[in-house]
Order: C-alpha cells, then sequence, then structure tokens
C-alpha cells in the first residue's frame, strides 16, 4: 500500500474528479459512510455510541467528512450528538445536518465547551494535513478542550494539528483512533506525531486503483505478512557458517549494555553467527550476557 504526504493526495483527489468524472461530494460521502461503518463494526460491536458523540468540525474536507458520519449515525438511530462547528464548515454538509435537526453549537460558546467535556466521543474534524506550520486560536484553544476531554477521541485522516511539516510541541489532537482517509500519510508515522494518532486505520474512498497504486508514488507502506515474505525460507540444511556472519565492536567501560544489545539484535535478524568484540576489561561480565551470540576480547 502507498503512502503519500498532503500534496500527492491532494493530486489524486483532483485527478479523481477532474479525470475519471467522481465528483468530490460522492468521495466526501464515501469517506463518512465508510467511516462511519468502520467504527460500529471495529468499536461499537455493530451499533452506536452509548454516550454523547461531539463531532468537531472546521471549514475543510475533513470537516464535511465528520459531518456526514454524523448524518450517517443520526439515519442510523443515534440522536445523542452534537456538532461543534469551530470554523465555517462545508455548506452542504452542515446544511443537511442542520436540516436533519442534528444539535450545532458554535466555537467558543458554553455551550460548545460543554459539549467537549461531556462528551463519550469525540470525532475530530477540525484541520487536514494541508496545515502550514502550528495551529493558532481559536484553533489551538478547541485541540486543548479535546485533549482535556476522558472521552474516546476518533481522528479524520489526521489528528488535528498534525501536518507534514509536524514538529515537537505544536498542538495536536491526542486520538486513540485515527481513520486515515484513502491511503496512508507520511505526516501519522513521523516520531514525535505517531503517539498522537492511536490506532490507524485506513478508509478506501473508491479512488481509481491506477492513482493510487500509480508506481511513481515513492512511498510504500508494508505489512507485516508482506515484509516476511520478501525474506527467503531457511534451507532445510541451513547452518551458521551458510547463513552469513555479524561482527559488532561495541561496548566498553560503563556502555557494554549497548553492545550486547546490538548483538543480540544481529541475531535475531537470522544471523548465522554473530561475534560481540569488547575490551579485554569489560568482556567477561558483557560475554556472559550473551545468549545466541559469541564474545571475544579484543585490545585496541
Amino acid at each position: 500500500m502507498k503512502v503519500v504526504d498532503s500534496a500527492t493526495m491532494a493530486r489524486i483527489d483532483r485527478a479523481a474528479q477532474q479525470d475519471y468524472a467522481i465528483p468530490g461530494a460522492i468521495l466526501m460521502e464515501n469517506a463518512g459512510l465508510k467511516a462511519s461503518q468502520l467504527l460500529r463494526r471495529v468499536y461499537w460491536n455493530d451499533g452506536v455510541p452509548s454516550g454523547a458523540a461531539v463531532y468537531v468540525v472546521g471549514k475543510g474536507n475533513n470537516g464535511g467528512d465528520a459531518l456526514v458520519i454524523a448524518r450517517q449515525l443520526f439515519l442510523d438511530g443515534y440522536r445523542n450528538g452534537t456538532i461543534v462547528a469551530a470554523a465555517p464548515p462545508d455548506n452542504l454538509q452542515i446544511d443537511i445536518c442542520r436540516r436533519l435537526g442534528i444539535r450545532i453549537v458554535e466555537w467558543p460558546s458554553a455551550a460548545a465547551r460543554k459539549a467537549i467535556a461531556d462528551a463519550s466521543v469525540i470525532v475530530d474534524g477540525l484541520t487536514g494535513t494541508g496545515i502550514k506550520g502550528a495551529l493558532r486560536p481559536p484553533l489551538a484553544d478547541v485541540v486543548k478542550a479535546v485533549n482535556r476531554s476522558p472521552a474516546f477521541t476518533v481522528a479524520v485522516d489526521v489528528p488535528s494539528g498534525i501536518g507534514d511539516a509536524y514538529r515537537k510541541g505544536m498542538p495536536a489532537v491526542t486520538a486513540d483512533a485515527t481513520l486515515t482517509m484513502g491511503l496512508p500519510k507520511l505526516a501519522l508515522y513521523l516520531p514525535f506525531a505517531r503517539p498522537s494518532c492511536g490506532t490507524i486505520h485506513v478508509v478506501r474512498l473508491g479512488f481509481p486503483p491506477q492513482l493510487i497504486d500509480d508506481d511513481s508514488i515513492p512511498g510504500t507502506m508494508l505489512t507485516a505478512e508482506e515484509a516476511g515474505a520478501m525474506v527467503p525460507p531457511l534451507a532445510p540444511a541451513a547452518y551458521k557458517n551458510v547463513r552469513g556472519t555479524v561482527g559488532v565492536f561495541a561496548g566498553s567501560e560503563g556502555t557494554t549494555g549497548a553492545g550486547v544489545l546490538a548483538a543480540r539484535a544481529a541475531a535475531h535478524s537470522r544471523a548465522g553467527l554473530v561475534t560481540l568484540f569488547l575490551e579485554r576489561e569489560v568482556h567477561t561480565p558483557a560475554a556472559s550476557q550473551l545468549s545466541s551470540g559469541m564474545g571475544r576480547p579484543v585490545d585496541y
């Protein structure tokens, strides 16, 4: 499966609409419908939330996706939902929700703050991957309110605040689950962003395979099964001297643990023989920790 940055995903979205005549409204409908189905199947035992749900929406496509989720759950019989509009959202989707009678409150009203604080489930559709820099008030204030809530938080596409340029310390929603749309986003796997994403689910929107499987997209995400299939099986007669040898030169007084860990990692990578070369002064205590490798003293 390809993994993309925000510019590549935007290009795929445009091509789907322009080259394949798939309207953006259909893509948004697919996103919200499939996301609501996934939530019901994975988290709500094919039911609906047991408590109050809040859909926090901004003006972009993520907000529109969250509004479709709100509508789909309403049509499935769920009536305990509130939309918190932190910025003017997609006119069509908010108009449908309003006509259905779904409760809508605006940030920063007291009603909006209370709805977030009392929620059992929060669907975060505030911002997407296209943000530039750190979120600022009032959106940063919404993020703080969401993170203070004990609710189970679901991010649409990405937790709000996280984008390609995300850096440590930038305001971002801390999600329990992220429903990323179409393809996995690189931003979700940035070192300081990944802990905010919770369990990541990919929601297929119906993009043409010619777009999402394009070989010109550089990033590919492997599943555990795919990665395992790339490793050739060991021959029945294979033994240590035909499976490759690894020499690890690491560990000195006070840092022998690093050498031992490196040797263990090499052994777990299926190397046939691993030898840890250690300074003579620390050889004996460090080598005694090796169960799948050899230790040899060296004089530097």
